[in-house]
């Protein structure tokens, strides 16, 4: 197992290195190859990649390493584990001296955590101090800003006002960033299926479906969450047909690592078709 991590690492193979160096008990090796590759990983979308490795790794041991801090709390904010987010990100936040982008992308984290778990008001209140100085550092944290503005918008009446701030957000950023991009794309179709605007959330969501799951895969949580809402759109559009196959081998994924609104849209239309 050590020669396998050892030439999987050398030849950039660094999530299955990480692998094989646990299972030859190289703890701070293990530690130091998750850093490099599970923040890449949770960009793409496979949350629930990240989350297999939360029982892997000595959580008691991740010390001064924020990346990987910072991907296991994005796991942990995005699943049914989510009062655990706050506790993997607490000292880079307690760290007056940490990098200020890694303390914002905790916060992030930490409010994320609260939208999963159905709690607005608190969401709301942990994310404006550091709203009011900061939008991000970096394109993907300004798309997530934008996200959690639009999200908290759209859930205090403003289906428009979300649209806008998702306007508004004009970086580049790769492809590869499934679950930001897939995200932003949830949000603006479900805001069109808010207002009743059916055919413009149809044609929203089925194009960001189509861009996510080569990246993130099938029962990539946000596939499933863009799956869900276009059934709910296709229910209304009486495209009842489609629902079956599109919510197929995807309920449990939507049960785990769902937003509330996107478990809601998924077992609504359900029982509706049932």
């Amino acid at each position: 197992y050590g020669a396998a991590a050892d030439w999987l690492a050398s030849h950039g193979f660094h999530e299955e290195a990480a692998r094989r160096a646990l299972s030859s008990g190289q703890d701070q090796l293990a530690l130091d190859l998750a850093e490099r590759s599970l923040y890449d990983i949770y960009l793409t979308g496979q949350v629930s990649r990240i989350a297999q490795w939360l029982d892997r790794l000595p959580i008691d041991k991740l010390g001064q390493r924020p990346r990987l801090r910072i991907a296991l709390g994005w796991a942990l904010a995005k699943n049914d584990r989510n009062a655990d987010a706050a506790r993997i990100v607490a000292p880079i936040l307690d760290d007056l001296t940490a990098d200020t982008s890694d303390r914002f992308e905790s916060i992030q984290i930490v409010t994320t955590a609260a939208l999963y778990m159905d709690r607005l008001d608190q969401a709301l209140a942990l994310f404006t101090p550091w709203r009011a100085q900061v939008s991000g550092f970096n394109p993907v944290q300004k798309q997530v800003t934008a996200n959690l503005d639009a999200l908290l918008a759209l859930h205090q009446g403003g289906p428009e006002q979300a649209r806008y701030v998702l306007s508004q957000v004009t970086d580049h950023y790769s492809k590869d960033s499934g679950y930001t991009a897939g995200g932003r794309d949830w949000l603006l179709g479900t805001s069109f299926l808010w207002q009743g605007q059916v055919r413009r959330a149809e044609e929203s969501l089925r194009m960001a479906l189509a861009e996510v799951e080569p990246v993130a895969g099938r029962r990539s949580p946000i596939a499933c969450m863009l799956a869900a809402s276009l059934a709910a759109v296709l229910w209304e559009c009486d495209g009842t047909d489609e629902i079956e196959n599109l919510l197929a081998d995807r309920r449990d994924v939507l049960d785990q690592y769902a937003l509330p609104d996107a478990i809601a849209m998924g077992y609504t239309v359900l029982a509706r078709e049932a």
